[in-house]
């Protein structure tokens, strides 16, 4: 059965590959190289050269499974800073080993072949394109790939080393790993760890950012072959897919390539560095041809539009509602004040707010609208979906002066009875707090002046009640709008 491993952040895969790169060969003969063919038992270990941190098999507690780790070597508790087999423990560590591959890879073996599998990824810049170069005296392994942005292929030299950019010079073909400049070997450095074993499904293979690099034929045996449609938005159709460890998956189809190759992965890049909560996961994505595929994490309560606007069994009381409209506004306020590059949205609505199995939020669809540099230029622009949201009532046979924002305005300023705007399907039962709370920070965030509106930060803690904020006005564009088109009529 194909697994993948445990999936960290590209930063801990640089710090990784740079406590490696610091280290010195250390066996037994106190020798200082390590040679291609030659193999670290469960006995021995690698120092580096400050005597700072150790690499090999360790044993935590009073478990009964081995390790592969590097620890700090001068603190007697041995603190572990790094696991490399942490979801597929050794249980036999005389029958294990940790090996400088002929073709200058790391592998971690048990008898029968390769366990894990340690690979040079190359030198990453999202700020440049290619995206990713070789260091010097390493060309690309699979060099058509790279031409179509697939990196993940790494790079090999024509010497039989392992190392990385700032190593100094071999020594009798043999590995020696120098100690390289901090600030310059963590710009841009990204490790790609890899575990395959054959089965029916091929081999996943773990790329950026610990995004899986999916091949076409296993997505259509995930899927059957796309058999079970989850929905269609303006980007692509969404089909449910079965990884070979019974983990559920949403497989989009990438409809259109008008953004371009180079986007694509740009935007890949981006949506893959991106972690929090109320964020839909990306783990993965296809590139085969001219075909093209995301992968997302599956999302068994399917959309918020699916709860409000269409006939389901359960409805969705306040307390929920209300728990959605929060971590929803989280996950918008990351994206605009924490992460890396400031991302907007563009195309909020309730198709693409989905739930878990909690009925937790995660906002979906947002990595391919806008990405802002906090220098406030745009380093990154591409429109999917649709602009703006027509609301279901819009369309519906009911006055649309009942669900005005201005309505809403007056009914605050006038102290009425704000139950009357909730859904009809709640019967009025609400927090009334938080329904004031919600419908201020709604008619704030309408305003006129663009001054006037809060941060996504504020309307989090608004919403959480830790920020107050009075009445708003009514904002003048709706005023008008209102009493021009459809007179007092509408109007209390």
């Amino acid at each position: 059965m194909v697994q993948s491993i445990s999936k960290k952040s590209w930063c801990r895969f640089a710090l990784l590959l740079l406590i490696i790169m610091s280290l010195k060969a250390h066996l037994s003969t106190a020798s200082d190289t390590i040679y291609p063919g030659k193999s670290l038992a469960w006995n021995q270990t690698l120092i580096s050269r400050n005597g700072i941190f150790e690499l090999g098999f360790f044993t935590p507690g009073k478990s009964q499974n081995y390790y592969v780790g590097i620890w700090y070597k001068k603190i007697a508790e041995k603190p572990v800073v790094w696991v490399a087999n942490r979801d597929f423990p050794v249980s036999d560590p005389s029958s294990s080993e940790l090996q400088l591959s002929e073709d200058g890879n790391l592998v971690l073996t048990q008898k029968g072949g390769p366990y894990y599998k340690f690979t040079t990824f190359g030198i990453c810049n999202q700020q440049k394109l290619p995206l990713c170069d070789c260091p010097k005296g390493f060309k690309p392994r699979y060099p058509i790939d790279w031409d179509l942005y697939d990196y993940s292929g790494g790079c090999e030299n024509n010497s039989i080393t392992w190392r990385a950019h700032s190593i100094g010079a071999l020594e009798k073909a043999a590995l020696r790993v120098g100690v390289p400049s901090v600030l310059t070997f963590l710009i841009g450095i990204v490790l790609a760890i890899t575990w395959r074993r054959h089965s029916g499904v091929g081999a996943l293979k773990e790329v950026e950012f610990s995004l899986i690099l999916f091949k076409y034929r296993d997505l259509r045996i995930v899927t059957k072959n796309f058999s079970q449609k989850l929905g269609e938005g303006g980007f692509g159709s969404v089909f449910k897919g079965i990884l070979p460890n019974s983990t559920a998956i949403a497989v989009k189809k990438i409809r259109s390539l008008e953004q371009g190759e180079k986007q694509f992965r740009a935007e890949v890049s981006t949506l893959g560095a991106i972690q929090h909560v109320n964020i839909l996961r990306l783990r993965g994505f296809c590139v085969e041809a001219s075909k093209r595929f995301l992968i997302y994490e599956y999302m068994p309560k399917g959309s918020l539009e699916s709860h409000l606007f269409q006939t389901v069994s359960i409805i969705l009381a306040w307390k929920t509602r209300y728990r959605i409209a929060i971590g929803t506004a989280r996950g918008l306020a990351y994206l605009h004040e924490n992460c890396r590059d400031c991302i907007i949205h563009c195309d909020i609505k309730p198709e693409n707010i989905l739930l878990d199995a909690d009925y937790d939020p995660k906002v979906a669809d947002f990595g391919l609208a806008k990405v802002i540099g906090r220098d406030f230029s745009r380093v990154l622009t591409t429109m999917r979906g649709t602009r703006g949201y027509l609301a279901p009532e819009w369309i519906s046979d009911d006055e649309i002066c009942n669900y005005f924002p201005a309505r809403v305005a007056i009914a605050m300023n006038k102290g009425e009875d704000l139950r009357t705007f909730l859904d009809f399907q709640l019967e009025g039962r609400a927090n009334m707090e938080e329904l004031t709370r919600a419908c201020k920070v709604a008619c704030w965030c309408i305003q006129d002046d663009p001054k006037d509106r809060p941060t996504m930060g504020q309307v989090v803690k608004i919403l959480e009640g830790v920020m107050q904020v009075g009445i708003p006005q009514i904002p003048l564009y709706f005023q008008r709008l209102s009493e021009n088109s459809y007179g007092n009529d509408c109007l209390p």
